[in-house]
């Protein structure tokens, strides 16, 4: 056995030889306006891991593209992203690919896939640091490549597409699983709060009669936002609610940073009780908890907006915020550039549809029963979802170490 692409064994009929050997980087570049009718693609219309474009855009609107037909093209920046692909037409594209031209000895498809490895996208990572790292030809260009007899590559191209079409079906069918889990979920929550869903005859067909917001809030406890500048992290002081608190609609009290008194005091209007409701309003506005009794008198910061309901129950109004409405809504009146954010004043004018108590009780253990579902549904569909990926690297990891096409060799060796 000889070593291979980062000291990976491989069989002793391979030949480990330096990348920059094997492939030729292009430099070629082109002016859109010379071929103005073809496309661009750049970082963003590549999917990460299947090199899939994603979508296509006009090369006049980048300053800066080449003009690629036939090369396989590896994405550079940001290379835990992973997007290599070979274009099936004549295109320009990002300068953030590196263009190479596979020699005689090297197939393009088996470059291509040797490229997506996780030996090759690790190797590549640790080349750069930074918030937006870079790889360079010149860091790669020597990297020991396994290179199999053109044979054996072709059969490692073959059997990769026959087993990958196999896991893009799998995947494909589990994305549609999941668009129609989302389509349910948006459809049920719809029809629950418009009171056309049949319960358990708690309800009726009849709307439900709508109001804003505000006039299911507590009046001596107005809508608002809390601190604005915390300061450090105080220990023993006031537990507060960011953002970033509001997960999977409940709120991570172990993460939770405190305030001083003294600080937390000027801000009292949105000292926290126990079955308040909290909404994120700033940056990711409309995510949205329920106030447990352990944040009994703690406060917020100004990216989220207390209520404290009293026409109606607070899983009733926790629920109908997370509903395609509430957030539509909270999409529409969002104001901002760099960061959007929602106006107390139109959060409190929100119309909010309040049916009886014996209906909002009936509603809340229904969406809690079919939210149980949808969970257990999602989690199934995240385990399929790792496995393939799982799969999809065990397949690379064995083609680039031989074991893919073991069989295949002692078959024609013999």
């Amino acid at each position: 056995m000889k070593s291979g692409l980062f000291a990976m064994k491989v069989p002793s009929s391979w030949s480990s030889r330096p990348l920059g050997e094997l492939v030729d980087e292009g430099s070629d570049s082109g002016i859109p306006s010379e071929v103005p009718t073809l496309p661009y693609i750049g970082m963003e219309h590549v999917e990460s891991g299947t090199g899939r474009v994603i979508a296509l855009a006009s090369p006049s609107d980048y300053k800066s593209n080449s003009y690629i037909a036939n090369q396989v093209l590896y994405g550079r920046l940001r290379p835990y992203l992973n997007k290599v692909f070979i274009p099936d037409r004549e295109v320009y594209v990002s300068r953030e690919f590196i263009p190479l031209t596979p020699g005689e000895s090297l197939n393009s498809k088996f470059l291509l896939y040797l490229l997506r490895s996780s030996e090759f996208v690790n190797h590549a990572m640790s080349l750069n640091s930074g918030d937006r790292p870079r790889v360079k030809w010149q860091q790669i260009e020597s990297c020991l490549i396994p290179t199999p007899p053109p044979a054996e590559q072709e059969e490692i191209v073959r059997i990769l597409e026959e087993q990958f079409s196999h896991l893009d079906t799998a995947a494909a069918s589990i994305a549609a699983v999941r668009r129609k889990a989302d389509q349910f979920r948006r459809s049920l929550w719809r029809s629950m709060f418009s009171g056309t869903q049949e319960l358990d005859r708690a309800t009726s067909h009849e709307a439900f009669p709508v109001v804003e917001l505000n006039q299911v809030n507590h009046p001596e406890r107005p809508i608002c936002y809390g601190i604005l500048m915390p300061g450090p992290d105080t220990p023993g002081g006031v537990p507060y609610v960011k953002v970033r608190d509001i997960k999977n609609d409940s709120i991570s009290i172990d993460s939770l940073n405190r305030t001083s008194i003294e600080i937390e005091a000027k801000y009292a209007r949105a000292r926290l009780k126990s079955g308040d409701v909290l909404i994120s309003i700033r940056g990711t506005y409309g995510r949205v908890a329920v106030v447990p009794d352990e944040l009994n008198d703690g406060s917020i910061t100004q990216d989220t907006a207390r209520i404290a309901p009293v026409g109606c129950s607070s899983e009733y109004l926790a629920n109908y915020l997370r509903s395609p409405d509430a957030q539509a809504y909270l999409q529409k009146v969002a104001r901002g550039v760099a960061v959007k954010g929602v106006n107390i004043g139109d959060l409190r004018r929100m119309p909010i549809p309040v049916p009886s108590t014996k209906e909002q009780e009936s509603i809340v253990r229904f969406l809690d029963f079919q939210s149980m579902k949808l969970s257990a549904l999602s989690t199934s569909i995240w385990v399929i979802s790792q496995r393939i990926e799982s799969l999809r690297r065990s397949l690379l990891h064995a083609a680039f170490t031989g074991e893919l096409t073991k069989e295949w060799r002692e078959k024609n060796d013999g």
